[in-house]
């Protein structure tokens, strides 16, 4: 690791900057000793950089110190998130690693900037013979970081990074972002994911701001975070958007907030960017290419709204229309566009096998298929259309679900859309679902028979804004939609909430009960 890469935290105009995490606080020019101080913990057990290890962290500055230190000394390293509930942490660690660091969450009120207890605040486990690949060791290079892909529309995926690339990427988004010592960084995302750690974590600690992380982010949380840090960047979820448009009483000016994950409802993003003093942006990034794009708070609010901005230095978007043999996009969406391509020479190495071998290799200058259909418009902001498979034939043209959600999103009654297709068959094709959840301040009648005619009325709008074989042919509503660790929806636990509702429905219809339409509590 070059010291042109590792952030200098003995400058001069860092002095003033802070990591904290809301218990711990700890100034720039303290974190080198920190990082020295945890030397002894790790050459005591023998781990080097030839190791290959798994790191389950929080955020938290003791977390946040053992990422770093890893970092710095350019060890192999696999990203675990935390478990939920009873799950082993072994289920989520490949084979490839040999030992486990975990964070004791118990502990962390012992740690102290002065002598932090890294025995007690550290757990180092090695891996059980039974997990281990038949080779033992990973025949890969040192300095390199894996994590798995969020399996948001499937089985996740080992992809991994040089850490030099993720410098690299890191040093993009800093720019780009223009951070600097003045600024003050809340991140409430996980910085055990890309999104958390390459567009937040890092680019600030490049910039020189002063960095808080918060864990398990809640309104409550946040608002008193805010009260006490006072940041003029943040970087949320689209949770995390509404949750604090809709919780939050007074307006603040923010310089900086950047979403990503998933899209944000125009006339929810238009409100929070009015409330927040112009400043939210949406990007566009994946576990395999890192941020790809991004707006600017001076991006004209349309732009904002409706795209994820241009790509960053060095990223190249490429669309290709596709041919699928029925109506195109262009006819079913009015938007055009076609298949995203991008090539970043700073991009993931490859997809890694639990055993440590390459089940893809990519390379630096290769384009890579990003599964999405987008457009770029004469000025080069990219708007993501939605999935290339989230895409259905209907009565013989070819329907993106993602134009669907976007339509319905405008309707008062709504706060969220989310379009599910069905295996069963309707007339028109696949059975569209539509995952619906209400707008409160619209609807403050949580009754049953009051959301039963919100629905009647979302149906009626529906054939009034959508083209007939693009209208629902169930409509849910769910007091709330699932989520992944990374903010991201979990369309899997979604589908399965979905399937169970209808399961009831039928039962219901069988003894002569309508449910063509449902509240979701059956």
């Amino acid at each position: 690791m070059t010291s042109s890469q590792f952030p200098n935290f003995y400058s001069e105009r860092t002095r003033s900057s802070t990591l904290g995490d809301g218990v711990h606080e700890c100034p720039f020019g303290r974190i080198p000793a920190l990082l020295g101080s945890l030397d002894s913990f790790f050459s005591e057990r023998s781990l080097t950089p030839d190791t290959t290890l798994a790191l389950q962290t929080t955020n938290s500055v003791p977390g946040a110190i053992v990422l770093l230190w890893l970092i710095q000394h350019k060890f192999r390293f696999f990203l675990v998130p935390p478990t939920q509930n009873n799950e082993s942490v072994w289920e989520n660690i490949p084979a490839f690693c040999s030992f486990l660091i975990k964070i004791e969450e118990g502990n962390l009120d012992a740690f102290t900037l002065d002598s932090p207890p890294w025995d007690r605040l550290l757990q180092a486990e090695a891996t059980p013979k039974s997990l281990k690949g038949e080779n033992g060791t990973l025949q890969h290079p040192q300095g390199m970081l894996y994590l798995r892909t969020s399996g948001s529309m499937g089985k996740s995926k080992i992809v991994s990074y040089t850490l030099d690339n993720l410098w690299a990427q890191a040093r993009n988004s800093a720019k780009h972002y223009e951070f600097n010592h003045q600024d003050r960084v809340m991140i409430p995302v996980p910085v055990f994911h890309l999104y958390g750690l390459m567009r937040a974590f890092l680019p600030a600690l490049i910039g020189g701001a002063s960095v808080e992380v918060q864990k398990n982010s809640n309104l409550i949380k946040y608002l008193a975070s805010e009260r006490r840090f006072r940041p003029n960047i943040a970087f949320l979820t689209p949770s995390l958007c509404e949750m604090l448009y809709k919780g939050k009483r007074d307006n603040t000016a923010y310089r900086l907030i950047v979403t990503g994950g998933q899209s944000i409802q125009q006339k929810l993003f238009e409100a929070f960017d009015t409330k927040f003093g112009g400043a939210l942006v949406n990007s566009y990034g994946s576990s395999e290419m890192g941020m790809m794009t991004s707006c600017k708070p001076h991006d004209p609010i349309e732009l904002k709204c409706l795209t994820v901005g241009k790509p960053l230095p060095g990223v190249e978007i490429l669309v290709k229309e596709t041919q699928d043999g029925l109506q195109d996009a262009k006819a079913t969406s009015g938007n055009g566009g076609g298949l995203l391509y991008v090539r970043n020479p700073c991009a993931f190495s490859g997809y890694v096998a639990d055993e440590g071998n390459y089940k893809l290799r990519h390379q630096p200058d290769q384009w890579f298929r990003t599964g999405d259909c987008g457009v770029v418009n004469p000025d080069g902001y990219l708007r993501v259309l939605g999935r290339a498979d989230n895409r259905v034939n209907r009565s013989g043209y070819l329907v993106s679900l993602s134009e669907i959600e976007t339509r319905m999103g405008e309707l008062p009654q709504l706060s969220t859309v989310v379009m599910l297709a069905l295996a069963e068959e309707s007339q028109r094709g696949q059975t569209l679902v539509a995952v619906c959840v209400l707008d409160t301040e619209n609807s403050n009648d949580e009754s049953s028979a009051s959301i039963d005619s919100t629905i009647e009325k979302i149906q009626q709008n529906c054939h009034e804004i959508l083209r007939p074989y693009t209208v629902p042919d169930r409509i849910l509503v769910f007091p709330s939609l699932p989520n992944l660790p990374s903010g991201k929806l979990d369309r899997q636990s979604l589908r399965h909430m979905v399937e169970k509702e209808l399961e009831d429905q039928n039962v219901l219809q069988a003894t002569g009960r309508n449910t063509e339409y449902s509240n979701g509590s059956s």
